[in-house]
């Protein structure tokens, strides 16, 4: 079906702490809530209204500050969860499934 974009309303609320052990070691936890409502048309509108992902990290910074190694999972909970396949509201932002991230960065200078 057709719908005005301007009928989406989609909300995302952020919470998240971060534990620091030392000066090169750190924990970090993150939760995040999605809702999409498609006003108009309620068979568009995902069941329950809204759902929870949670994201966690643990890093370690090099010397001096050049950079840091990091493990990170997101979507902890492998959670399940479908946006609308509307044209213009899918969100690049939401991976299905859980995974699993491992990176480094470095600075140079």
């Amino acid at each position: 079906p057709d719908v005005d974009p301007a009928s989406i309303i989609s909300r995302r609320f952020r919470v998240g702490a971060r534990q620091y052990y030392g000066k090169h070691l750190s924990l970090t936890l993150a939760g995040t809530y999605r809702n999409q409502n498609i006003s108009g048309i309620p068979a568009l509108t995902p069941a329950g209204g809204g759902f929870w992902l949670f994201n966690t990290a643990v890093s370690y910074r090099f010397s001096e500050q050049h950079g840091n190694v990091f493990f990170r999972v997101d979507n902890i909970l492998n959670r399940d969860f479908t946006y609308s396949g509307i044209s213009g509201v899918d969100d690049p932002y939401l991976m299905p499934g859980r995974s699993f991230i491992l990176g480094v960065n470095y600075n140079f200078f």
